[in-house]
């Protein structure tokens, strides 16, 4: 879409020599007049989309270079740049009269966005094709478990049976905050116990709390510590189901049953994100503070439920529960792959929901908009969750009888959220 700002370079640099800059300004606007005069030709038939980006590049840059023109005075000034007023008038015409955009661009676009999104903010090189088998593979294997820990419960009954039975044991509405205000407490005690990581007193400065009114997320989420904050206090938030009323109200509290707010309230605040979030606060290392890799952070929290099981924290039911959400962010990859790049249409992307998964309609559809709204992000926390395995396994291997989880996890974590390329790296090193 911006393949012709390049030709005429960057702005000059508010950090030159001023000198520099009274005869780099005239320069630059020549360069973009000439640009300005090939692109015209070059994008005649340009979609709407595409106009309205390539306007708004365009009229930033112009902004920019009128304050600097009235800067440098008369050499700039008298910079004239029709070229650039025709394009304008181009752009914001085909903006409103240009065709639309195709079915194959918009899919071209999507695909650069999620190779790139992978590549440089999650680090791995895998594209669509190979996530999406990650996705496969792993939903068939869950699959396979729930059955497993269905049959140790009941025998006679399928996985979706039971599931449906746990939905129902959920707590009242003014019941729920402090139940998962217990469940937080005592998954904090269990990793306390078991050692698995360390856990400074101030990084269990957590609490839960109720969401604000405009809250939509059906089972809770996290609300990060500011590193600026001495006590580095997060709050896990609870979806506020009190304003709710009739069968949306019963819907969302079958949503937080007791066997899921088990696993949720580990997930959202301790050893999952508050955890990382206070350590990431407090870490010393400098340079990865720049970064910040969402499949490692929403990854985090999918490994320490995993990680909570190895150690027994669930009995059997909560583990089908654990399992059932797990197929639903296996469930993400296929459909976040399969309706954008093609081989599953929205309606079947939702039926997966409700038919696969068991989600409610409602919640499924709004699910399967995001998915298409952010390609590849959803995907990122069976993405990121697969790569603590994988560095895990790697780590026992390489140590044998050496191999400390303790110091595993805290390595793992005083790095913070950068790209797994970084991160297995900096792992491998002594």
């Amino acid at each position: 879409m911006r393949s012709w700002l390049p030709e005429a370079g960057e702005i000059p640099s508010s950090m030159e020599d001023p000198e520099r800059r009274r005869v780099a300004v005239p320069e630059f606007l020549m360069k973009l007049e000439d640009s300005c005069a090939n692109a015209r030709k070059a994008l005649e038939n340009i979609d709407r989309e595409d106009a309205r980006v390539n306007e708004d590049r365009l009229d930033q840059l112009l902004k920019a270079m009128d304050a600097q023109k009235t800067k440098f005075g008369a050499q700039a000034i008298k910079v004239k740049t029709p070229k650039m007023e025709e394009l304008r008038r181009f752009l914001s015409d085909r903006k409103k009269n240009g065709p639309e955009r195709s079915a194959s661009r918009a899919r071209d676009l999507r695909w650069l966005e999620y190779t790139g999104y992978f590549r440089w903010e999650v680090g791995i090189d895998d594209g669509p094709e190979e996530i999406l088998q990650l996705g496969k593979r792993l939903y068939r294997r869950t699959e396979e478990e729930l059955a497993a820990v269905a049959k140790q419960i009941n025998p006679s009954r399928t996985w979706r049976e039971i599931a449906d039975d746990l939905r129902l044991d959920h707590p009242e509405a003014d019941q729920l905050l402090e139940v998962c205000r217990t469940e937080m407490e005592r998954a904090i005690a269990f990793v306390r116990k078991k050692g698995f990581v360390t856990l400074p007193e101030w990084a269990t400065h957590v609490r839960a709390d109720w969401g604000g009114p405009d809250d939509r997320t059906p089972y809770g989420h996290y609300n990060p510590c500011d590193p600026s904050d001495p006590e580095l206090n997060g709050v896990y938030v609870v979806t506020p189901v009190t304003r709710l009323r009739g069968e949306e109200r019963e819907q969302v509290l079958r949503g937080n049953n007791r066997a899921w707010i088990r696993v949720v309230s580990l997930h959202e605040a301790i050893p999952g994100h508050h955890l990382q979030f206070a350590i990431a606060a407090r870490r010393t290392r400098e340079i990865p503070k720049m970064f910040y890799n969402p499949a490692y952070v929403e990854g985090w929290g999918l490994y320490c439920e995993e990680l909570m099981f190895r150690h027994g924290y669930y009995n059997d039911r909560t583990r089908l529960s654990q399992l059932k959400m797990r197929l639903w962010r296996c469930a993400r990859i296929m459909i976040d792959v399969g309706c954008n790049f093609g081989g599953m249409t929205k309606e079947e992307g939702i039926r997966l929901l409700v038919d696969g998964v068991g989600i409610e309609r409602p919640s499924a559809t709004m699910e399967v908009d995001r998915y298409l709204a952010s390609p590849g992000y959803y995907s990122g926390y069976i993405v990121g969750r697969d790569r603590f395995e994988r560095l895990l396994a790697s780590e026992r291997s390489r140590l044998g009888a050496k191999f400390d989880e303790r110091r595993f996890h805290d390595r793992l974590l005083s790095f913070g959220p950068i790209p797994f390329s970084a991160l297995e790296e900096a792992m491998s090193q002594r």
